[in-house]
């Protein structure tokens, strides 16, 4: 197992918020909880043909299972991931290896990503296209601790192979 592990606990109704936790291998914490939503924009996945937002299909909610970190990407600026979509730090490219993941894989499935992004018009955390969605501040405390936990110079420079996340089932989190 890898020394650090990325641990999303979101509730079966995608309407509520989860949380997200940096742990060692241990279980032991080593940032978090933060807030985070797997839901789906209802509208962009009912245009592609999942109104169910059906996780293990495109345009669904986030799939539970197991992924690797396959790449940090800086986001914002002049790169092609927009701030306002994905936040101004950066966001993480996530590879599903087993469960519903790896089956939503198997359906087509790609671009599933941790990252930020701008608020909803009422101030909390927007829908996603399946990815997880965390605050900006929050995705910097994260991007952060993972840099410190790793000794990495910069959150581009963790190696990935030191990371692993897994998506699990959960009751809400109050936000």
């Amino acid at each position: 197992m890898p020394p650090l592990v990325i641990e999303i606990v979101l509730p079966r109704d995608r309407r509520q918020l989860g949380e997200l936790s940096l742990l060692a291998a241990d279980g032991g914490i080593f940032a978090g909880p933060f807030v985070a939503y797997g839901k789906a924009d209802n509208a962009k996945a009912a245009a592609n043909g999942n109104r169910a937002r059906d996780p293990l299909f495109l345009w669904g909610d986030t799939p539970e299972g197991g992924y690797a970190v396959c790449e940090v990407v800086r986001t914002g600026g002049d790169t092609r991931y927009p701030s306002a979509n994905y936040g101004p730090h950066a966001a993480l490219s996530l590879d599903p290896v087993e469960g519903q993941a790896l089956q939503s894989k198997l359906n087509g499935r790609a671009g599933l990503y941790i990252h930020s992004g701008r608020p909803s018009d009422s101030g909390g955390l927007r829908p996603t296209y399946g990815c997880v969605r965390l605050s900006d501040d929050d995705m910097l405390a994260l991007l952060e601790a993972m840099t410190q936990a790793t000794g990495a110079a910069d959150f581009c420079a963790i190696p990935l192979e030191a990371l692993s996340v897994r998506v699990l089932p959960g009751k809400a989190t109050a936000a």
